[in-house]
């Protein structure tokens, strides 16, 4: 899988949705997880190409990381902030998934 598009498949995955509600939000995530994320980019030969990078392999479970637990209490810092909080810990273990996919494709 070309970095370029898993990079770009990260950034869908994880970009702000905090405006959206959480209905939406969840279920635009969701679609994601469910069908992949599309994406638009130049190849090695300056082509554009279009792929759909999968975040789940559904054919084979063997192939996926997982991580689940009841609630994960961690430490979020912003500007200086700090707060504790139970934040949704799937899209940074699939974001994990997915830079690791992209160290292996090199």
């Amino acid at each position: 899988m070309d970095g370029e598009a898993i990079n770009l498949a990260i950034e869908e995955l994880t970009r702000d949705r905090s405006a959206m509600g959480l209905v939406q939000a969840n279920r635009e995530v969701y679609k994601l997880l469910k069908d992949g994320v599309k994406v638009a980019f130049q190849n090695d030969e300056g082509e554009e190409t279009d792929e759909t990078v999968r975040i789940i392999d559904w054919n084979d479970p063997a192939n996926n990381d997982f991580f689940l637990a009841s609630q994960f209490l961690g430490v979020v810092t912003q500007r200086h902030l700090q707060e504790t909080s139970r934040p949704d810990r799937l899209r940074q273990w699939t974001t994990a998934s997915l830079h690791r996919a992209k160290e292996e494709s090199r």
